[in-house]
């Protein structure tokens, strides 16, 4: 009877180390598939965030995060429709990990400010203070803690007060169940602003909601297109990049984020693949061209 109770005990010890091992944010490889929805918002869209390498700020490495998407157009109410506006293509901000503190701090765009982004160190009944929430000063309490297996990990889950209709939750090493920079924001009626986290991959695997899910993201409208069919897929991808047209005779160049000619092929064929697993991970444009006349351009991103 001891050992079975001894039994019994090592497995909740392991079990619980398990749950509370802290989990800090990725720092490559990730991808938070959103979406923003509503009624006279403004915010209607599709796009995703994903982080693009590391820069230096004050002798402090921060980790960038782009997000690229479509915006959709409004009806004459205020309700989103499925009519594409434009693309989404922007530089979001950077992170770091504070895991000692178990916290995440964030420079948004065109500043220079360290601020606390999400706080995995609160416990029951603690109010969240960051810089999502904010947006409204609205005050957002701890009311359960647990843990939730994503993958082959358990990530410790944080619950914020109620709002209706859709719960708010903070999750270690994913961000907010509302999206990775998405405000909290809860006011009524609730429906004028919804902000989604509809999927979460890490290294290509799909890890939120659960490993079963299909996150597919978000692509972004041809930028520019001339009489013919294009397709260039996997976007976003690691290895290659297969390009299929209806063009017979043309050039293939890519740019890197900053202009530079990394890439260029002449093509006599309406397919190719092009090997980009070399290529540092980022944004890249790629432009089929006939004598220097654009045909078609993309933007693909490297994982």
């Amino acid at each position: 009877m001891k050992t079975l109770f001894t039994f019994f005990l090592l497995i909740y010890f392991s079990f619980t180390g398990l749950a509370q091992t802290y989990k800090p944010f990725p720092t490559s490889n990730a991808v938070w598939r959103e979406s923003k929805t509503g009624f006279q918002c403004s915010c209607c869209s599709d796009y995703q965030i994903f982080i693009t390498g590391d820069t230096i700020i004050s002798a402090t490495t921060y980790h960038k995060l782009h997000k690229t998407g479509i915006k959709y157009q409004e009806d004459l109410i205020g309700n989103c429709t499925s009519i594409i506006q434009s693309n989404i293509n922007q530089y979001v901000g950077c992170f770091r990990n504070d895991s000692t503190n178990k916290q995440v701090y964030f420079i948004p765009p065109f500043t220079s400010n360290d601020t606390l982004l999400y706080d995995f160190n609160l416990e029951l009944g603690d109010t969240n203070k960051t810089y999502l929430n904010g947006f409204t000063g609205e005050d957002w309490i701890v009311t359960n803690i647990d843990s939730v297996l994503l993958g082959s990990q358990y990530h410790r889950r944080l619950k914020l007060n109620n709002c209706s209709p859709k719960t708010l939750f903070i999750i270690e090493g994913i961000g907010s169940t509302f999206g990775l920079l998405s405000p909290f924001i809860c006011w009524a009626p609730y429906f004028e602003h919804i902000y989604d986290l509809q999927c979460f991959k890490l290294n290509n695997l799909t890890v939120y909601p659960d490993s079963a899910t299909v996150c597919i993201l978000a692509s972004s409208v041809n930028e520019s297109f001339i009489d013919g069919e294009v397709s260039v897929f996997p976007n976003p991808s690691s290895e290659k990049v297969f390009i299929t047209s209806n063009f017979h005779s043309y050039d293939i160049s890519i740019f890197n984020a900053t202009g530079q000619l990394i890439y260029k092929k002449f093509m006599s064929s309406n397919s190719t693949q092009i090997d980009i697993s070399e290529f540092p991970t980022g944004l890249y444009l790629i432009r089929l061209s006939e004598n220097d006349k654009t045909l078609y351009k993309q933007t693909i991103i490297r994982l």
